[in-house]
Formats: structure tokens, C-alpha cells, sequence
């Protein structure tokens, strides 16, 4: 689906993060709602089988209601122009369902180590806490004295010089191999649960690191669209 920003040369692109690569624009109201709301039904229809609380369903069927309403937006394009800000904080609000929806995968995934019921809120409570600060610090980097401000870890050329440090390298030249072996007495001793809890674990903190910035950004579209009304079009 094409989507194209209409700017005039006078306009320069607005500030998007030092995250990501690219700004959130308006055309994502047409793809990410209907991500959200396959994977907010599967969980849901996965809820009815297993043992789950009525706080969960209704979390989920929160997220299906408010994905099916996005969707149906979606197809009115005068009305998206029209009502840009508003747009742009409901795909900020699509992005908080995706990373819920995805956090769930992820505490799925953890669950199969042999946590307790105990320690699975815990869990739930760190992915919140997770969130909420990478949130904030995304916020922060929003502020206009910290505008253009840049991180190196999303930067190729800080990964161009450890790939020419012999030294890092040689080091870590055996590490897939070592993976492997580890993931094969995994499976052949009968632990590889605790693989499925390791990726959880490990993709968990991932996607908490990355899904708050693209839910900050989209505020901050709201907010520059508001000053810039025709910055942002949809082809």
C-alpha cells in the first residue's frame, strides 16, 4: 500500500527519535490495526480454551474492539486528513495493543519454563515497568534541547569498527557453535522449555526496548501536526 509525505521544499522532516529509522506517518492506520487484530483474536480465541482470568479476556477484547475500530477509519481517507491529530494518537494507541500483544507471546513463551502463578505477575509487572521507562526516556530525547541527539547503537558504522576489532571477533567466531551444542543437549535432556523461556525473555526485552518508541513518536506526530497541518498526506 502506498504511502508518500507531501512536504514543501521548504519544510524540513521532523524530529523521529534517535531509535528509529524512520518517522511514524498516517498511512500506518491502514496496516498496523489489522496486524493487531489477528493477533488480539488468536489470543482471545487461545483464552477460551485455556485457564485464563476474566481480566485478561476483557484485556483482549478491549484490544479487538479498539483494533476493529482503527480498521474502520482506516477506509475514510477524508476523515483521516481531516482529523490528522486524532489519527495519530489512535496509531499510538494501535502500537500500545501491538506491544501487548506481543508481550503476551513473550510471557507464553516464559511461562513454559515452570514459573508459578507468582512469579508470572512479577513478569507482567517488569513488562509495565519496562515499558514505562523506556517511555520516558524516549519522551525525553523529544524535548527540544535534546532534539538531534544520536544513539551509536543504531548506527551501522559503530558496528563497521567491532567488525574490523580482530580481537572481538576471534572471540566471538565460536559463539554459534557453542549456541547449537547447548541447544541440542537442550532437546536431547528434555529442557528445551527453557529455551522457549530464554527466547521469551530475551525477545521480551527486545520489543519493550523498541515498541515505546514508535508509540512516542506517534504523540509527537500529534503534536507537530497540530503546528504543521499539511506536513503529513496520505497517497
Amino acid at each position: 500500500m502506498a504511502k508518500k509525505k507531501k512536504k514543501s521544499k521548504n519544510m524540513m522532516e521532523r524530529y523521529h527519535g534517535p531509535l528509529i529509522e524512520n518517522e511514524v506517518v498516517l498511512g500506518y492506520i491502514k496496516l498496523v490495526p489489522w496486524l493487531t487484530l489477528v493477533i488480539s483474536g488468536m489470543i482471545f480465541w487461545g483464552m477460551t480454551i485455556g485457564n485464563w482470568t476474566d481480566a485478561y479476556r476483557t484485556l483482549f477484547e478491549v484490544c479487538i474492539y479498539y483494533s476493529a475500530f482503527a480498521i474502520v477509519i482506516s477506509f475514510f481517507d477524508k476523515f483521516i486528513l481531516k482529523f490528522k491529530i486524532f489519527v495519530y494518537l489512535l496509531i499510538s494507541l494501535i502500537f500500545v495493543v501491538l506491544t501487548i500483544d506481543i508481550s503476551c507471546i513473550n510471557l507464553l513463551l516464559i511461562s513454559q519454563g515452570g514459573l508459578s502463578s507468582e512469579m508470572m505477575v512479577v513478569c507482567v509487572y517488569i513488562a509495565i515497568g519496562l515499558f514505562l521507562i523506556f517511555s520516558f526516556v524516549y519522551a525525553w530525547y523529544y524535548l527540544p534541547k535534546n532534539q538531534g541527539k544520536i544513539w551509536a547503537i543504531n548506527q551501522w558504522e559503530t558496528y563497521e569498527k567491532l567488525l574490523k576489532n580482530k580481537k572481538l571477533m576471534k572471540f566471538l567466531k565460536p559463539l554459534p557453535v557453542v549456541a547449537f551444542v547447548l541447544i541440542v543437549i537442550a532437546v536431547l535432556s528434555g529442557h528445551e522449555n527453557y529455551i522457549e523461556c530464554v527466547f521469551g525473555v530475551l525477545n521480551g526485552i527486545l520489543d519493550l526496548f523498541a515498541f515505546p518508541a514508535l508509540v512516542v513518536d506517534a504523540i509527537y506526530g500529534a503534536i507537530y501536526i497540530s503546528g504543521n497541518p499539511s506536513y503529513d498526506e496520505l497517497e
